[in-house]
């Protein structure tokens, strides 16, 4: 697999168990389920994928792609 854009997502989180997980969409009708171990993680994976744009990495991992630093850039 190859880098892939995420188009959409689902969050799950389930208090009484403090268990939750992300569902990608990748625009392929194949949903990638990530596992969230704490509320922590689930928070930032959250923060991460309220960026645009998202991808999946090859190795699992989810990036942005390039942000201005400071922020949106403004001419």
């Amino acid at each position: 697999m190859n880098r892939r854009q995420i188009i959409n997502y689902g969050l799950h989180w389930n208090p009484q168990t403090k268990e939750g997980r992300i569902i990608l969409d990748l625009g392929d009708e194949n949903p990638v389920p990530v596992p969230v171990a704490s509320a922590e993680e689930f928070a930032a994976l959250a923060a991460v994928l309220n960026e645009k744009p998202v991808y999946l990495e090859a190795n699992g991992a989810i990036s942005t792609g390039w942000q201005p630093v400071g922020g949106t850039h403004q001419p």
